[in-house]
This record gives C-alpha cells, sequence and structure tokens, in this order.
C-alpha cells in the first residue's frame, strides 16, 4: 500500500551530548517517512447505527483512550480487536481495559450489531501512525539520529503519540503544495510497505523523533560532519536549511534568522526565521508542512531545526536551538 502524505511536521534527531559542549554531528536534510505503533488500539472517534448511539461513548470512552484487552484478551491491533469481538456469542456487554492518562481504566460497554449482525463497539480505532518528516541530524559514531522539531501527534485526536515501537524509511518527495496566507502547504511524499526501512525510533518527544539507524545505512553515515553550536553563539543574520523539494535530492537554501530569543508557540525560547532564497519561495511559497525538521547552518555550525510555520506569513517561523533538542534527546 503506498502512503501519499503532506508533510505536517519535519524531523529533527538528537545526539547525547554533555551541556555546553560542541557535538560533531552530519547535518540531514533527507526527508524520510515515519511509522509509529501505539502502546494498545487507539481510539480516534465515535460512530452509531440507526437505532443506536454509539455504546462506547455512552459508558465513558474518549477519544485518545487505547484499548489494551477485550474481556481479559489482550489485543495489539485494530484487526486483533475487531477479531475477538465479532467472535463474542451470546453477550451483550464485553469489559474493556482502557489505558488513558498513564492510568488503566475498566469500561463496560453494550453491544450493537451493524447491519449484517456483526458486533460493534461504536468507535475507530487505529495502531499505527504514518507520516513524513525531515532528519535532522546523525551521530556517526553511535549511528543515533533526530528529527521533525515537535512531536508527533495523531491527526483526529490531536495527542502526542503514545508509542510502543516505530522506525523511518526512506521517502521521496513527488510534488509540492504551495503555502499561502492563511493556509500552509505541504510536500507531498510517498513511501510504501517495500521502501527500505533506515532505523528504529526510539522516542517521540516535544522535540522530534529520536531514534537509531540500522548499520547496513551506509549511505547516511558516510557524509562529512559539522560541529554544533551553543544557543548563546547563534546570531541574527544570514543563515542556510537543507531540505528535500523534488524526489530525494537534498539542497541548500538561504534563510535570515530574525529573532535569537523569541517564545515559540509549544513553549520556550528559539529562533525566528525568514525564507530569503527566491528560488525557494517560487518552489514552495514559504515554509510548507514537512519541512520542519531542516537543519539549520550558520558560519559551517549546525545551529537548529525549523520547527513551525507563521499561518498568515508562510515565508516566516520558528525554530528550535540545537542544543535544546540534544538535551531534550539525553533526558
Amino acid at each position: 500500500m503506498i502512503r501519499r502524505l503532506i508533510l505536517v511536521i519535519v524531523m529533527v534527531w538528537i545526539i547525547p551530548a554533555e551541556p555546553g559542549t560542541a557535538a560533531e554531528l552530519i547535518p540531514g536534510g533527507q526527508s524520510i517517512g515515519i511509522v509509529l505503533e501505539t502502546d494498545g488500539v487507539l481510539v480516534t472517534g465515535f460512530y452509531s447505527t440507526e437505532n443506536n448511539s454509539s455504546p462506547s461513548k455512552s459508558a465513558g470512552i474518549k477519544i485518545g483512550d487505547r484499548i489494551s484487552s477485550v474481556n481479559g484478551i489482550r489485543v495489539r491491533t485494530a484487526d486483533e480487536l475487531n477479531k475477538v469481538v465479532h467472535s463474542i456469542n451470546k453477550q451483550e456487554t464485553v469489559s474493556l481495559e482502557v489505558i488513558r492518562d498513564h492510568q488503566t481504566l475498566t469500561k463496560q460497554v453494550q453491544l450493537m450489531k451493524s447491519e449484517n449482525g456483526q458486533n460493534q463497539l461504536g468507535f475507530f480505532a487505529k495502531h499505527e501512525i504514518y507520516g513524513v518528516g525531515t532528519l535532522t541530524f546523525i551521530n556517526p559514531d553511535t549511528l543515533q539520529f533526530g528529527a521533525l522539531g515537535h512531536v508527533v501527534s495523531e491527526q483526529h485526536t490531536k495527542l502526542p503519540v503514545e508509542m510502543k515501537s516505530g522506525h523511518i524509511k526512506e521517502a521521496e518527495v513527488k510534488d509540492i503544495q504551495k503555502s499561502r496566507a492563511g493556509s500552509p502547504g505541504g510536500k507531498i511524499a510517498y513511501f510504501d510497505d517495500k521502501t527500505r526501512m533506515l532505523g528504529d525510533i526510539k522516542k517521540n518527544a516535544s522535540s522530534g523523533i529520536f531514534g537509531e539507524l540500522f548499520k547496513s545505512t551506509s549511505a547516511l553515515r558516510n557524509q562529512k560532519t559539522i560541529s554544533t553550536a551553543e544557543r548563546a553563539d547563534v546570531q541574527k543574520g544570514a543563515a542556510e536549511i537543507l531540505t528535500v523539494v523534488s524526489g530525494h535530492e537534498i539542497e541548500s537554501f538561504e534563510i535570515e534568522i530574525l529573532e535569537t530569543e523569541t517564545d515559540l508557540p509549544t513553549g520556550g525560547k528559539g529562533l525566528k526565521i525568514r525564507l530569503s532564497d527566491p528560488e525557494l519561495l517560487e518552489r514552495t511559497g514559504g515554509i510548507i508542512q514537512g519541512m520542519s525538521g531542516s537543519p539549520i547552518i550558520q558560519k559551517n555550525r549546525l545551529v537548529g531545526a525549523v520547527s513551525h510555520v507563521l499561518i498568515h506569513q508562510p515565508n516566516e517561523g520558528y525554530a528550535l536551538y540545537i542544543e535544546d533538542m540534544l538535551h531534550e534527546q539525553a533526558s
């Protein structure tokens, strides 16, 4: 199955480093496919039949809950959940084990019937989250990487994904949906079940996803390293970003750092940036979804990663300090 995805975020990866010290990292820029498996089957919405409202909603199930068992039978995927529910005979109520806010609850849910007579719980569910992002950096010694620039959230629940496992894959940018004021565009990228996996995701955090490349991913780790910059050394003025806007080719584009201690939409301090490269503005219309995580280089040092766009002024946006991402990865 081919995944056709408009990039909502771009990836930022971080390597453990002692505070106040520079790390030697390979800057990224590659577009990557993200696959996260949830810890439990995620409830993403409710539905009802003509004669019945959603019994799960009535029983107190909430969007964002994760179902871990049905009548004591462990379920890890949406298919497993449906198989158990459909196999129940002569029983009107089932017991669901629910994970919510790091607590385990038990809910009794009355079954309803579909038009063909199958048992139903009245909610939509999934166990895998797909997305596309931009790789920010790689540690050539440890093969650790970082990407994204912010946490991965599920599109319906808007909540951070509580992951059990995950991996990244190669992704090819096929087209660009341009940004315009009030409507951020995005990279349209593809990967599928046969696409080569690059590494495992270990952590989904506020500043991005973190993980480790497979040893066989030599094309990504046999590249030139640069030093990271401490936040105090980042200056207003000219810089560049590395990103992909077509195929797999990483390109360098000029940007300007407008502010070095601005308030970020997600909290904390970071950078305010402006795209100044005419070619990039012509091709994308501004910062687009999927550009997040694109590494920012200034004076041949890795200083940060693109994080968010200004919705009503898409040629400007925000970026995280690489120092802050490194600290969170190490925590």
